[in-house]
């Protein structure tokens, strides 16, 4: 019967636990986005991707979210506007050119957005790289 009752409380706590830790992440992503120019965008495009987080929120891992969050945003951008410039390209019109200089200009922020998070992964939550230097300072 102990065995029972203590399975039982378990089960009960446990999706609070995780109600408050979803709480606590939403809170702390309101609390960040109110510093940008979309605080409301910002809120809506980072909470949905933190529901299955099942550790604590800290800064970095928000950044990192938000640095994912932007590149799957540009990934659709590039392609929309592949498929916009193919179109263009078949009937010969005359803004192609600038089609294809944009698309070059989303494919260098795309480029510049996968090694801002590969740089970000090597940091740990300290602020000291995985090479062992200090963000900020220069290796000695």
């Amino acid at each position: 019967m102990r065995l029972y009752l203590l399975f039982l409380s378990l089960l009960l706590l446990a999706p609070a636990t995780a109600i408050r830790r979803r709480s606590r992440a939403r809170a702390f992503i309101e609390l960040q986005c109110q510093t940008t120019l979309y605080p409301d965008l910002c809120t809506r495009y980072l909470s949905c991707h933190v529901a299955n987080l099942s550790t604590t929120l800290t800064h970095q891992k928000l950044a990192q979210i938000a640095l994912k969050v932007t590149l799957d945003r540009a990934e659709s951008t590039r392609a929309y506007v592949t498929e916009v410039g193919k179109e263009l390209a078949l009937k010969k019109a005359k803004h192609y050119q600038e089609i294809k200089d944009c698309l070059d200009q989303i494919n260098d922020g795309v480029a510049q957005l996968w090694n801002c998070i590969k740089e970000t992964e090597m940091i740990k939550e300290d602020g000291v790289s995985r090479a062992g230097t200090s963000l900020g300072m220069p290796a000695m």
